[in-house]
């Protein structure tokens, strides 16, 4: 429980001080990058662990 209200609290916080400095949130949506990075973790993740694992 105390880990999910952690993660919303950092969320947050990030958020926040983002729009506070003059962010805009449409900016931070990168439907590729979320693409790559996933892609990235999920190839090091089969790449670095046995079939058992």
């Amino acid at each position: 429980m105390f880990t999910i209200i952690g993660w919303v609290i950092v969320a947050g916080v990030i958020l926040g001080g983002f729009l506070m400095a003059g962010g805009h949130l449409a900016v931070l949506v990168q439907p590729i990058e979320v693409l790559i990075i996933f892609g990235a973790a999920i190839g090091a993740l089969v790449a670095g662990n046995t079939v058992k694992t």
